[in-house]
């Protein structure tokens, strides 16, 4: 659960214990399929990054390619909008990663977050078909990207911020 700084002055960060919030304003899955590959399976490895509670709001759509060597793959993309929505993907996709994960994606948060906020992760697709989220070491993964948003200029200081205070909690040295 999320816990959401009271009303205090604007200048100061949030009271010990609460975490900063920035808002979500989309989430973006992708992943590649190739010709071998059933769709459907691939369409749901994306829609398994999501919670159940918001799939009815989850947009799927299929393009398909034509890869090096004319070979015929289709793009899979998922895409929620929402700020409601998009926080309760947020929060299920961070409580469904492991400690290990956790601390991967913190020691390497400057690399995953970009200028205009923008944070970038890569999901093990065949783990996300059998329901299990894990960041990708392979090259068969779901790219997912969380576009937060702030007012009135991204700021990706305070995402950063934000992002480290959510996956901070890990503990162990698994």
């Amino acid at each position: 659960m999320v816990q959401r700084a009271t009303s205090r002055n604007s200048n100061q960060g949030p009271a010990d214990g609460e975490f900063m919030m920035v808002p979500i304003r989309r989430i973006e899955a992708r992943a590649h399929a190739r010709a071998t590959e059933v769709l459907e399976r691939v369409e749901s490895a994306i829609s398994n990054i999501f919670p159940d509670s918001v799939h009815d709001a989850l947009k799927v759509s299929r393009t398909r390619v034509e890869g090096h060597g004319h070979i015929h793959m289709s793009i899979i993309s998922g895409v929620l909008t929402g700020k409601k929505e998009c926080q309760m993907a947020f929060d299920y996709l961070v409580e469904s990663l492991d400690s290990r994960a956790k601390r991967a994606i913190l020691r390497t948060i400057d690399l995953r977050l970009d200028e205009q906020c923008t944070f970038f992760l890569r999901i093990d697709k065949q783990e996300s078909y059998l329901g299990n989220l894990s960041l990708a070491n392979g090259p068969d993964v779901i790219s997912v990207q969380i576009h937060f948003q702030q007012y009135p200029r991204c700021v990706p200081e305070n995402v950063s911020k934000y992002l480290g205070d959510r996956l901070g909690d890990v503990g162990g040295t698994s």
